[in-house]
Formats: C-alpha cells, sequence, structure tokens
C-alpha cells in the first residue's frame, strides 16, 4: 500500500505539471482545466489505490463543504495578506504594479495552484498518512515529498504546525533545517540552529548542531530509524 501511494503522489504531481505546461497555463492561464483534471485524478487515485467510493473519496480529501468559520478566517487571512502590498509599497517609496489581465487569472490561479496543489499534497499524501501514522510522523514524512518535488513552502509551513504541537520532536526540527538547507534559507537555517544547539527530542539521541554537515549526518540517521 505505501508504494501505490508514493508512485499515484508521483503520477499526480506529473499530472498537475505536465498538463499545466502543455496547455501554457504558467499563471492559471487554463487553471480551472487543470484543475478539474487534477482533482479527477485525485479521485479515481483515492478509488483505485484505497478501494473508496467517489463520494467517500471526496471527503477523505477534503472537498466537503466549507463552514461559515473557515470562509470568514480564509477571508480575514487573504484581506491580512492583501494589505501588505500598499504597506510594503509605502515602507519602501515603491509603486506597485498588477500584471495585465490579472482579474481574469484570478479563478485559474485558485483552481491551478490553490485547489489543485493543495488536493494532491495536504488532501491526498497527508490526509491518507495520517490514516496510518501520528501526525508528526505524517507531517515528517510528507515535508520529505514536498522537498524532492521543490515545495520548500508547504514543507515548512507543515513541519512549523507540527512543531507547534510538539516542540521538543528533534525529528521535525532537523527535518526543518534540511528543508531551510536545501531552500538555501540561511538565515532561518541558522536561527532554528542556534536555538536548538546543544538541545534533544522525544527519544531521537542526537543533538542540533549548528553546522549543515552534522544536520545532514543526524537527519540521515534519524530517516534510518523511522519505519512504515
Amino acid at each position: 500500500m505505501a508504494l501505490k501511494l508514493w508512485l499515484s503522489v508521483f503520477g499526480l504531481f506529473l499530472l498537475l505539471h505536465m498538463s499545466a505546461s502543455a496547455l501554457g497555463s504558467l499563471r492559471g492561464e487554463a487553471g480551472v482545466t487543470v484543475g478539474t483534471l487534477v482533482l479527477a485524478g485525485c479521485l479515481v487515485a483515492q478509488r483505485l489505490v484505497f478501494g473508496e467510493a467517489f463520494r467517500r473519496a471526496a471527503a477523505a480529501l477534503g472537498l466537503g463543504r466549507p463552514t461559515a468559520v473557515s470562509l470568514w478566517v480564509a477571508l480575514g487571512i487573504g484581506t491580512a495578506l492583501l494589505l501588505t502590498i500598499p504597506l510594503f509599497a509605502m515602507a519602501t517609496d515603491q509603486r506597485p504594479a498588477m500584471y495585465p489581465g490579472w482579474p481574469a487569472l484570478l479563478p485559474g490561479l485558485f483552481a491551478q495552484g490553490g485547489v489543485a496543489e493543495e488536493t494532491v499534497f495536504r488532501g491526498y499524501l497527508f490526509g491518507n498518512l495520517r490514516r496510518t501514522h501520528s501526525f508528526w510522523k505524517a507531517a515528517w514524512f510528507s515535508a520529505g515529498v514536498f522537498v524532492a518535488f521543490g515545495r520548500f513552502d508547504e514543507a515548512e509551513n507543515l513541519l512549523m504546525e507540527a512543531l507547534r504541537g510538539a516542540p521538543d520532536r528533534a525529528d521535525l526540527k532537523l527535518q526543518l533545517l534540511d528543508v531551510y538547507l536545501q531552500a538555501d534559507n540561511s538565515i532561518a537555517f541558522d536561527e532554528l540552529a542556534v536555538a536548538g544547539r546543544d538541545t534533544g527530542g522525544s527519544g531521537s539521541g542526537v543533538t542540533i548542531g549548528s553546522r549543515p554537515e552534522s544536520t545532514r549526518t543526524a537527519a540521515t540517521r534519524l530517516t534510518s530509524r523511522l519505519h512504515w
């Protein structure tokens, strides 16, 4: 089952990027079509790999009706993010410019960059890992996949979320250090390395050092200890 999950994730990733490339959807120009193809692929994969009916598969992927609270929270966060644009412009004395035809691109960007990608990596991958693993272990494995596919921001967000619930887990900190290392984020790497220097996690038996070499060695050792 584990092999089928990883192969299907790889196949869904290829479907996402190959369809976007074939349709020239760099900025969501054909994002609705790409999103529809990827969502259909996720439903089929959920049906074939886990034997679930399509309605149950949709629920497992997180494609249910959102609550009023979640919509208001999303609206609030989105508004706050948009407000950073004029604030940044004021602080840097820059004049922001919008991409030509940006309103027409919004539906495609939402479908392709939002719904499709989130369904593949969080709904399908992380959701199915949570069936047989703890939240932290599922986050650890998922973050590795995000890094392999160059999704450093998603890996960081998932690991930070896991660390909020288990701040002493050294394996999660090591994985986050490796994300920063591969993303060339030296500032975040140094901050986390200094904060975690000479501290160990729950049962990990390792020390978080401040050098990339020691971090890689410890991360490799931890990976060999985590089993399905």
